[in-house]
């Protein structure tokens, strides 16, 4: 072992914002989650946004994209086609761009609801999140019951993978 970094992992970059000045969250942590996340996907020279947002914010979203007036919990924005994702990224790639995956948004506070009422840590949920959010961007779906079974085993297979010390986000 050379102790340079995995080739896809150097590769993937993952941009945090946070629009929420109400919640701290580890900007750091919720990077490299993301980045396993890519990794674990497949992805390399990937570059994805995370925004964490008020509860307002996230409302705003949903009504001016989907037309749902109300807030939510996850919102993400592929780039391209999701169903073309993996292709294009292939594409791109062999021509040595970066390509940009797309933007998740994340509401903590529904973050934090969702994790008491589950009985689970706020730090659990937002990694859900930020996990749902890339499998998103990745092509999946949960519009259909059976989609919405699928992507929950590919959520639970990829956090198993979360390693201790990238766990804490809040």
């Amino acid at each position: 072992m050379t102790g340079k970094p995995d080739a896809a992992e150097a590769l993937n970059q993952v941009v945090v914002t946070k629009h929420n000045p109400c919640q701290r969250i580890r900007k750091k942590n919720v990077a490299a989650l993301a980045q396993l996340f890519l990794k674990k996907l497949g992805y390399s020279k990937i570059l994805v946004s995370i925004v964490f947002v008020s509860d307002h914010e996230m409302k705003r979203l949903n009504q001016r994209y989907l037309n749902h007036p109300w807030s939510t919990d996850v919102l993400a924005f592929p780039l391209d086609d999701p169903r073309l994702a993996i292709d294009t990224v292939s594409r791109r790639r062999r021509m040595g761009r970066t390509v940009f995956l797309g933007e998740i948004f994340i509401s903590p506070r529904r973050a934090r609801v969702q994790a008491k009422h589950l009985k689970v840590s706020m730090s659990e949920e937002l990694a859900r999140y930020v996990c749902h959010g890339i499998l998103h961007l990745s092509g999946y779906s949960d519009h259909t019951r059976y989609g919405e079974q699928r992507m929950r085993r590919a959520e639970d297979q990829l956090l198993r993978l979360v390693p201790a010390n990238t766990r804490r986000i809040v």
